[in-house]
C-alpha cells in the first residue's frame, strides 16, 4: 500500500478507529449522532476496467452513494424507510472502513461495483436523496464493530436469503469470520425472490460452465449434481460431469451461468438441480450469496418496528453498534 499522499495503513486506520470507539455511546436511539463528519478521503474507481476514471470522495459522501446505489423502499411508511436508509448507511460505512485497502495494490481504495458496494451518486436532488441524505446524517460516525476485538466487521449482505443465511467460510471457502454465522431467517420467507425456477438446454448450460476455469468439465455436460450443503441449505459442493468429471464450489457454478445470461436467472445456491431430457432445471428460494444480512429480511423486521441496532444483531454475530469519532487520517 502507497504512503505520503494517497494511501494510508489499513492496519494504523483500524487501530485508531478502535482506540477512539471505546467508550463511545452505546447504540442509535433514533436521534441524530453528534460524530463529526471523518475527515477521510476515499478512491472510487467508477467501474470495473482498468482505464475507467477514478474519484476522491469523502467518506460520508461515499455513503452517501452506495445508500443511493443499494438500497431504496419505495411505498413504505416513513419509519420503515428511515430505519433502512439509516441500517443501509452504517453498512455502507462499515464495509468501506473494514475493506480500505481492498484495491490498494491496484491504486483505489474501493470500487464502484457489486465487487465492493454500488456507489451512485445523484446527479440531481430528489425525495429520495433527500432521504438518502438526511438517514447517512442521522447515522454519521456510527459503525458495527466485533463485541471482542473492537474492530469493524465485515458487512456482506445480499437482497434476499430464502429463509436461512450462510456462513462465509461455506460460500467462499477459506477461514471465514466468527460475525458472518449461518441465521435462521423467518422473516424473509414471504418476500420477493423466496422462489425462483430456471431452465437450460444442456448445450448453452456447456457453454457457460466451460467458459470458467473453475466450471470447466470439458465437452457437453452430462449431469450436475449437488453433493453436499451447508447449514443454511445451500449446494456447497457441485460434481459436473463432461468429457471429464469435476468438483466445484456451488457460487462458482451460479456465477458461471449469471455471467452467461443474467444476475436473474440463477439467484441463489440454496436451490435443487435436476435434468428433464436435453434440459437441466434449477430451482431455489433467496436472491444472493446469501452472507451477511438479508435485505428482505432486515425489511420486514422494520415493518415490525424492530430497530436498526436489533436488526444488525440478528444478522451479524457478537457485534455492537457504537459512533466513532473523527477518523483523523492525512490524505
Amino acid at each position: 500500500m502507497r504512503h505520503g499522499g494517497r494511501f494510508v495503513s489499513t492496519l494504523f486506520l483500524l487501530a485508531g478507529l478502535c482506540a477512539l470507539a471505546s467508550g463511545c455511546g452505546p447504540a442509535l436511539q433514533g436521534r441524530p449522532s453528534t460524530a463529526p463528519r471523518s475527515d477521510l478521503v476515499l478512491e472510487i474507481r467508477l467501474g470495473d476496467s482498468r482505464g475507467d476514471p477514478i474519484v476522491r470522495v469523502r467518506l460520508e459522501d461515499y455513503v452517501y452513494g452506495v445508500v443511493m446505489g443499494e438500497s431504496w423502499v419505495p411505498n413504505e411508511a416513513p419509519a420503515v424507510q428511515s430505519r433502512m436508509l439509516e441500517l443501509q448507511a452504517i453498512l455502507a460505512r462499515t464495509y468501506a472502513i473494514s475493506n480500505f485497502g481492498r484495491h490498494a495494490k491496484e491504486g483505489f481504495h474501493l470500487c464502484a461495483t457489486t465487487h465492493c458496494q454500488l456507489y451512485r451518486p445523484p446527479t440531481r436532488q430528489s425525495a429520495v436523496s433527500t432521504l438518502a441524505s438526511q438517514a447517512v446524517h442521522r447515522t454519521a460516525g456510527y459503525l458495527i464493530l466485533d463485541q471482542r476485538t473492537g474492530r469493524p466487521v465485515q458487512t456482506l449482505f445480499h437482497s434476499s436469503c430464502g429463509g436461512h443465511t450462510s456462513a462465509a467460510e461455506t460460500v467462499w471457502g477459506g477461514t471465514g469470520s466468527g460475525n458472518l454465522r449461518p441465521v435462521e431467517d423467518g422473516f424473509c420467507v414471504r418476500e420477493a425472490h423466496a422462489a425462483w425456477r430456471f431452465e437450460l438446454d444442456r448445450k448453452r448450460l456447456s457453454d457457460a460452465l466451460n467458459r470458467r476455469d473453475r466450471t470447466r468439465a470439458g465437452g457437453t455436460i452430462k449431469a450436475v449434481e449437488i453433493v453436499n450443503r451447508d447449514d443454511g441449505g445451500r449446494a456447497q459442493m457441485v460434481r459436473i460431469t463432461g468429457s471429464r468429471t469435476i468438483e466445484a464450489r456451488g457460487e462458482d457454478v451460479r456465477a458461471a451461468i449469471a455471467s452467461a445470461f443474467g444476475v436473474r436467472t440463477i439467484k441463489s445456491t440454496r436451490m435443487n438441480i435436476a435434468r428433464q431430457g436435453d434440459t437441466f432445471v434449477f430451482a431455489g428460494a433467496g436472491f444472493g450469496h446469501g452472507v451477511g444480512l438479508c435485505q428482505a429480511g432486515a425489511l420486514a423486521q422494520a415493518r415490525q418496528g424492530r430497530s436498526v441496532d436489533q436488526i444488525i444483531r440478528f444478522y451479524y454475530t457478537d457485534t455492537r453498534l457504537e459512533s466513532a469519532p473523527r477518523v483523523l487520517l492525512a490524505n
